[in-house]
């Protein structure tokens, strides 16, 4: 017997999926012989000969959930993907709105190539720039195969760039060769004046080095149920040291790509206030419910003026009719 499980693990913006694979063997064995198996490790490359073909998102969550429907007889007409994260009928049409807006079609699963990815970056980096005061500090994560086009994006926006921090991690992930521990943070200033610095060297008691020690996602213990669902997940506590290495307490932070809500939660453990963008609608309530479970306050839809809690209550009251 062979069984092949392959694995895709996707990274976000232009990195090529890695592909893990094991392989299992089973030894000839006669009737009453105990079964043995031997595997391999895992292994990845970087550049699959072809891209698998999936469903688009949204059927598969379509799909899941019509399994959950049938086998309660029409009794629930939810399911959750992390924790306390739900999907109903309603998370399904959103998911395939965005789909049918944007057209993704036969394009799914295809990765920027070079250039595409730089002028990605260079759009990303420029918009983050113009709406960025003037000499604030940017952190900009990036995995160590993209350092080529992150620096050529970052050459002609940024004067300057201060640093490179590694974030070390306790433990080491997938990778081929030697396996992943570090991550890559790219810190550059928005211009040439004096910017905020409350760690001059350990004046103020603040003793930071650029090599930062937190554990990875595999050790978040109580929230990992919540950030398992997306690939580029940052510590809370690393997020907040660097928003109190580089601004005042009130100050607004910026994250452009809010993913899974770590900047919110950061900045306001750190008491400042954040702006983030987002656009995926299941990380968007990922982000409510993290933000519920610090403060104790439900966010407010600004045009309905109704908290998440009530809009949910009426979809669910909607979908039970």
């Amino acid at each position: 017997m062979h069984l092949i499980i392959i694995e895709a693990i996707p990274y976000i913006y232009g990195a090529r999926g890695a592909f893990g694979v094991l392989l299992i063997t089973t030894k000839s064995r006669s009737k009453h012989e105990r079964l043995s198996v031997k595997y391999t490790n895992n292994f990845a490359w970087r550049t699959p000969t072809k891209t698998p073909e999936q469903l688009p998102g949204w059927q598969q969550a379509d799909i899941n959930l019509q399994g959950v429907i049938n086998q309660t007889k029409g009794s629930t007409a939810f399911y959750n993907v992390v924790g306390n994260m739900r999907v109903d009928a309603t998370h399904v049409q959103k998911m395939k709105d965005y789909w049918d807006k944007y057209g993704y079609g036969d394009q799914f699963g295809r990765e920027m190539n070079e250039a595409e990815f730089i002028s990605f970056l260079k759009t990303s980096i420029a918009n983050i720039a113009k709406y960025s005061a003037e000499n604030s500090i940017h952190y900009i994560c990036m995995d160590w195969r993209h350092i080529y086009e992150l620096t050529s994006a970052a050459r002609d926006i940024y004067p300057k760039m201060l640093n490179m921090v590694v974030w070390c991690k306790k433990n080491g992930g997938m990778g081929s060769f030697y396996r992943s521990q570090h991550e890559l943070i790219f810190v550059f200033q928005n211009g040439k004046g004096s910017h905020v610095n409350n760690v001059e060297l350990g004046k103020h008691g603040r003793y930071r080095t650029n090599v930062w020690h937190y554990a990875g996602v595999n050790s978040f213990g109580y929230e990992q149920k919540n950030l398992k669902m997306h690939p580029t997940v940052k510590p809370v506590e690393l997020v907040r040291d660097a928003i109190l290495d580089a601004s005042k307490r009130g100050d607004i932070v910026l994250d452009a790509f809010l993913g899974s809500g770590t900047t919110l939660i950061a900045a306001e453990k750190a008491g400042r206030v954040c702006y983030g963008i987002e656009y995926e609608p299941l990380y968007i309530d990922t982000i409510i419910r993290r933000y519920h479970e610090l403060t104790g306050n439900w966010a407010i839809h600004q045009s309905s003026q109704k908290s998440y809690e009530q809009l949910l209550q009426e979809k669910l009251e909607k979908n039970n009719e």
